[in-house]
């Protein structure tokens, strides 16, 4: 049972890690992002998500 416990910890880890790091996808493309003095991670995370910049302005709002 700790077995089947841990190997589930190990690949729900494993998902959300390759998530993150997964990049969204299309061509590649320079954009300018300006962060605001004083906004917080929140703020940044959904304004990145929004613009399509991250996969997930959650685990971006987790990592940092």
């Amino acid at each position: 049972m700790i077995l089947i416990f841990a190997l589930g910890l190990i690949g729900g880890g494993g998902y959300v890690l390759h998530q993150f790091h997964s990049s969204v996808g299309g061509p590649r493309r320079s954009v300018r992002f300006v962060v605001p003095a004083g906004a917080t991670v929140s703020t940044v995370a959904n304004a990145l998500a929004k613009q399509g910049l991250v996969s997930s302005g959650f685990l971006f709002e987790l990592y940092y």
